[in-house]
């Protein structure tokens, strides 16, 4: 197990201190909020409260190239989005019909590279309901479209591939 750096244990530290300045100054409420998180397991409790964390859904893996993972993340950093907001958007518009992925193209089975998967956290809620909706929508399509698929087309959409000759990248 790796050990804490010196960063890490002044900031325990650092916390540790406000706690106690702020139960000093008579600010309890501050204080135990403080202490919440320095208990085992804190930060989780911590992540789920945090407002943008797309209401404390769990991990949600879309599963893609190397080529199209690279390209997503670098592009969402340059342009300063967050992926979970972007995904939470094409979701809500799949949802609203403003947004309906086209069927992906699938290599010959077992002719395509090893693929990764792009980690973020969507709200829950929109992540069921539109799971119905691809059960809904999949006789008019004639194909079932998946969640991690809907999220993938969307943030393709938004995060174009170059073109090499005309024919986008994979």
């Amino acid at each position: 197990m790796d050990q804490p750096s010196r960063k890490d244990v002044a900031l325990w530290d650092r916390l540790h201190a406000a706690s106690a300045a702020l139960r000093e100054a008579g600010h309890d409420d501050l204080a135990n909020a403080v202490d919440e998180i320095l208990v085992p397991n804190g930060w989780g409790r911590l992540r789920r409260s945090d407002p943008g964390a797309s209401d404390g859904a769990g991990n949600f893996a879309i599963y893609t190239s190397p080529t199209r993972h690279e390209h997503i993340l670098t592009s969402a950093r340059a342009a300063g989005d967050k992926l979970v907001d972007r995904v939470n958007e094409g979701l809500r518009l799949f949802l609203t019909g403003e947004f309906i992925p086209e069927k992906p193209k699938r290599a010959p089975r077992g002719s395509g590279a090893r693929g990764v998967n792009i980690n973020v956290r969507p709200s829950e809620t929109l992540r069921l309901r539109v799971k119905e909706r691809c059960e809904q929508i999949a006789p008019e399509l004639g194909w079932k479209p998946t969640v991690s698929g809907v999220a993938l087309a969307y943030l393709l959409r938004v995060y174009p591939l170059p073109s090499v000759d005309g024919l986008e990248r994979q």
